[in-house]
């Protein structure tokens, strides 16, 4: 049982995390409440369009993942640069994260 949470666990996490930046970028202001459910899918796509990019070259995922954490973790920052610029908390300009976990609560 604890093996499943073991390997379960990342692999539900990762996703969620690698596709933050990117839906916190992208995702117009009327959907941001869905930020949560939207994450996932567009950080496992984003992860299959640098990996695949990356095969085109014939680099295999193991030499070429740390590029694609590196491509999630630059948006966030952006991201995170672009609200302190603008003089707003990324927290309270971005608080409605978990949303749709409330909901279902």
């Amino acid at each position: 049982m604890i093996d499943y949470v073991v390997y379960g666990l990342p692999c539900l996490l990762a996703p969620y995390l690698l596709g933050w930046g990117l839906t916190a970028l992208l995702l117009p202001d009327r959907l941001r409440g869905y930020e949560a459910w939207f994450a996932p899918w567009i950080g496992m796509v984003q992860t299959a369009l640098v990996l695949m990019a990356f095969g085109f070259f014939g680099t295999g995922v193991r030499r070429s993942w740390p590029a694609a954490v590196l491509v999630a973790v630059l948006p966030p920052s952006c991201w995170l640069r672009r609200r302190r610029e603008a003089g707003s908390e990324p927290a309270e300009a971005h608080g409605s994260f978990f949303r749709p976990l409330d909901w279902s609560l």
